[in-house]
């Protein structure tokens, strides 16, 4: 008998840990993802079929292991590496990160965003939610489902972490990731959002700016990493290379 517990629900599935034989002959900590049936139309699953394909490309520590897919007339099935919790929750339940904490799992995502771009693959969906941990306090980027492998002028994204030129409707390079990566860390590392204005509008003015309110508690060290990531000229942002070896 399967039985499934709901884990989360992505931008186009819900997510579930299903325990039955299939599982557990491929290991314990496995999850699968069920394209529900209302999006199977082509347009649907041709994001799902995408986010599969680059997903199973990116096979490094640092991002999580999809394991081969299977599909049936009606539902996509995605098994991928179960992970212990997400960024996100580790902010919800602990608030503001120390800088030991925030270090070594912005290294970790470092590490993974670099392998993406050293294949040519821009995520374009950082966020909390998109860095997740291991049992083992591993941690890695998954959810795909915005990323391409060519330079792009489509808007995507979710607000908070999107580059200017994202908004600008300018051409997307591997930069839009590294702007993303520093609203990550800034939230990390105060528990406050980046661009906090409530106006959308204020929003995107003060991203395309740039401008960011850094309170006196943050340290010396991690305000000029971000500095040299939040900028406005994506091509002056410091590369994943180079903030690994920061």
């Amino acid at each position: 008998m399967t039985s499934k517990r709901d884990l989360a629900r992505g931008i186009l599935w819900t997510t579930f840990l299903q325990d039955d034989h299939l599982l557990a002959a491929l290991r314990d900590d496995s999850k699968i993802d069920v394209l529900p049936n209302s999006l199977t139309d082509l347009a649907d699953r041709h994001i799902v079929e995408r986010e599969i394909l680059i997903q199973a490309e990116m096979q490094h520590k640092n991002v999580v292991s999809l394991i081969p897919t299977f599909a049936t007339s009606a539902q996509i099935h995605i098994i991928m590496e179960l992970m212990s919790h997400s960024l996100r929750q580790k902010m919800i339940s602990e608030g503001a990160l120390c800088e030991k904490d925030a270090s070594w799992i912005l290294h970790d995502a470092t590490n993974g965003i670099a392998f993406c771009h050293l294949h040519g693959v821009l995520h374009r969906d950082l966020k909390p939610e998109n860095i997740t941990i291991s049992d083992h306090g591993t941690a890695k980027i998954t959810d795909f489902g915005l990323s391409t492998n060519t330079k792009g002028l489509t808007a995507c994204g979710t607000e908070q972490y999107k580059a200017p030129e994202i908004w600008a409707h300018e051409e997307q390079t591997t930069s839009v990731d590294m702007w993303s990566l520093g609203c990550i860390m800034f939230e990390a590392l105060t528990k406050r959002l980046t661009f906090p204005q409530a106006k959308t509008s204020d929003m995107i003015a003060a991203i395309d700016s740039a401008k960011v309110s850094y309170p006196h508690s943050l340290s010396n060290v991690s305000k000029d990493l971000i500095q040299k990531l939040i900028v406005r000229k994506a091509g002056s942002r410091l590369t994943a290379s180079q903030v690994r070896h920061t």
